[in-house]
């Protein structure tokens, strides 16, 4: 009986427009597919760096205290798939880099096929790794998390990934002083979340700490009233506040400073309590108006997806013709919205 020879298709010896399709239009190839073959030769390296591969869109980092991270993300902040580099001995059953589809239907983290890129330590692997997929797909830094390390292992932890300076967003869990240094090394272009408690030796500065959207998560300490008062960010949103260290009236402080201002780039401020408050007459504080769909639009922009109707708010016009709106909302919820646009266009989002 004859043997019927094994069928290999010559794929690196097609025209370039044919290999293009083949790994990239055609998708059959997914993005950790694509590093795969590009870890079989230098060629197969270059035909990847050279494909214009849409699908991703930009990295993120999270430094955990158990755990490297990479993740490969699209627009909107949609996550292609996830490394994970696991760090410490009770993880030692688990496989050094595990790979995440997050487009699997089981969810479960997988074993890595691209194990050319691991070190003799996770630390090495996970920072061979970053660099191999930045200089294959350069991509700009969408998030940058620290996650349960020690206030002293920010900077030794960050310089390990080389060309970290700057990402749309950055987190920062359990603020300390420390903060002053990372925060000099890695630009936020978009948004500053600075979550769980505050360090009593925490000092805000607003030069500093400056970025276009500033968001504190779990506030319960006294930092609540310095940052909102003191932040030139042009949206602010602090979660979970305490009725003790921040109140209502600081609410109304905050208002009245816009007001003899000449501020024309701030936009949102937005707080919320852990326990409802007391109702505060804002109509004693202010020269209010009611809502006019006349004067500027229902909704304004919530999230990505969501609008908030703020057609029950108080209008306040200042002395150069700016329209806001104050909203109390659920009795544990202040909004403070600037019409910097009367009438934008939010028919494709839905109401909160």
């Amino acid at each position: 009986m004859s043997v019927i020879p094994k069928f290999q298709f010559p794929l690196l010896k097609l025209p370039w427009v044919c290999i293009e399709h083949v790994i990239n239009s055609s998708r059959a190839f997914n993005i950790f597919d694509l590093i795969n073959f590009s870890l079989i030769s230098k060629r197969c390296h270059q035909i990847v760096k050279s494909l214009k591969h849409r699908a991703l869109a930009d990295f993120s980092i999270v430094i955990d205290k158990d755990f490297y991270q990479i993740e490969f993300g699209r627009s909107e902040r949609y996550v292609i798939g996830k490394w994970k580099f696991h760090l410490n001995d009770e993880t030692k059953s688990k496989s050094l880099m595990q790979l995440y589809y997050v487009n699997v239907v089981d969810g479960d983290w997988i074993e890595s096929k691209a194990t050319r890129l691991l070190a003799d330590n996770p630390e090495s692997s996970a920072v061979n790794a970053f660099n191999y997929v930045m200089n294959l797909f350069p991509r700009p830094i969408a998030d940058v998390v620290f996650s349960g390390i020690n206030e002293s292992e920010y900077m030794r932890r960050l310089s390990l990934f080389k060309g970290i300076n700057q990402c749309e967003r950055l987190f920062i869990e359990h603020v300390t002083s420390e903060h002053e240094k990372l925060l000099k090394s890695i630009r936020t272009r978009r948004s500053l979340i600075l979550t769980y408690p505050i360090s009593k030796n925490f000092r805000f500065d607003p030069d500093l700490m400056y970025a276009p959207v500033l968001q504190v998560k779990h506030c319960g300490t006294s930092h609540s009233k310095d940052i909102m008062l003191r932040s030139k960010s042009k949206s602010i949103t602090i979660f979970k506040c305490s009725l003790p260290h921040i109140t209502p009236f600081d609410f109304r402080d905050f208002v009245l400073k816009w007001l003899d201002s000449t501020d024309n780039t701030f936009e949102l401020l937005a707080l919320s309590w852990l326990k409802n408050f007391k109702h505060v007459d804002f109509t004693k504080f202010f020269n209010v108006h009611y809502f006019d769909p006349n004067r500027h639009g229902q909704y304004m922009k919530h999230t990505a997806k969501k609008k908030m109707d703020m057609s029950n708010g108080y209008d306040i016009r200042r002395s150069d013709g700016l329209w806001a709106t104050i909203l109390v909302y659920r009795k544990q919820i202040l909004l403070f919205y600037v019409w910097h646009e009367l009438f934008p266009d939010l028919t494709d989002l839905i109401p909160c």
